[in-house]
C-alpha cells in the first residue's frame, strides 16, 4: 500500500510512492522512493 516501508538486503529502506497496475506476467508495478 502506498506510504509502506520497504527494506531490501543490500539496498535499503524505500517507501512505496505509487501503486501501478499489472504486468502481461500478473506481477504489480511499484514506484519506490529512497528512505533516508
Amino acid at each position: 500500500a502506498q506510504g509502506d516501508v520497504i527494506s531490501a538486503r543490500g539496498l535499503g529502506k524505500f517507501e512505496v510512492a505509487e501503486v501501478g497496475g499489472l504486468s502481461k506476467k500478473g506481477r504489480t508495478a511499484l514506484l519506490l522512493h529512497r528512505y533516508l
